[in-house]
């Protein structure tokens, strides 16, 4: 995924065509806003009366100015992807075959349970690697049978941990690989997408709350995909049911 990503780029970097429909969105996105583009700067020409002179400073660029076009294409579009690409160049290099393992270990992977790509993660992890070659042999005929047993398809990552979770005994070794590929993710790029929602939960008027009670707020905030499908109304009734000496009533 990494190295399609970066190829990708590089294929965007070196395109006329990809630049004009960035440039395009540009100024349709401006338009709407009110932003006005800059405009081109006169050309800077030398007075007729200083030709014949050679000035050490002060003297006009006689090149014709960019326009913001290229200026935009030079100064934001170009440097913006050669960081990009660099940045991903460099931080999946580092860490490419932990990733290959993790990869190795998502069900919808074609190289899903490669001994040769957990092999490195297993290793890196001081995992037994005897355990995680008769695991991962074990392991497919152990998922297929309970997809046919409880008609369900094990599709993601966090499925399999589940129900690893409930075999760890004997797939100790693939267990714990599960776990900290799943862990990974939490802990690089998506808790910083979190840090957002600590402001709006940690107001002023709610600093006296209880740690329990702020812990419950974020995962509501942080997880609102699966928040947003909870029926509100079997919560209400839950709520009175488990407290029956209320005096308001909520039915």
């Amino acid at each position: 995924m990494a190295h399609t990503v970066i190829d990708e780029l590089s294929e965007i970097r070196n395109s006329q065509s990809a630049f004009d429909t960035v440039w395009e969105q540009t100024c349709t996105i401006s338009e709407e806003n009110g932003v006005p583009q800059r405009e081109k700067q006169r050309t800077k020409r030398l007075p007729l009366h200083l030709e014949q002179f050679v000035l050490s400073e002060g003297r006009p660029v006689e090149e014709e100015s960019p326009d913001s076009k290229e200026t935009f294409r030079v100064k934001v579009f170009l440097p913006i992807l050669d960081h990009l690409i660099v940045e991903l160049t460099r931080r999946f290099a580092e860490n490419n075959d932990v990733l290959c393992g993790v990869s190795a270990l998502h069900p919808q992977s074609e190289n899903f349970m490669d001994v040769s790509l957990l092999k490195p993660f297993a290793e890196h992890y001081a995992c037994d690697i005897n355990s995680v070659e008769v695991e991962c042999k074990l392991v497919i005929k152990l998922l297929q049978r309970i997809e046919a047993e409880r008609k369900c398809k094990i599709e993601t990552l966090l499925q399999l941990v589940t129900v690893l979770e409930e075999y760890k005994l004997a797939f100790h070794e693939l267990h714990k690989l599960s776990v900290i590929a799943v862990t990974i993710p939490s802990s690089s790029s998506s808790c910083e997408r979190t840090f957002s929602c600590l402001r709006r939960l940690k107001t002023y008027l709610r600093s006296k709350m209880t740690n329990n009670r702020l812990s419950d707020l974020a995962v509501l905030a942080v997880e609102r995909s699966l928040a947003n499908k909870i029926d509100l109304q079997r919560v209400v009734d839950m709520f009175d049911a488990a407290h029956n000496n209320r005096r308001i009533r909520l039915h």
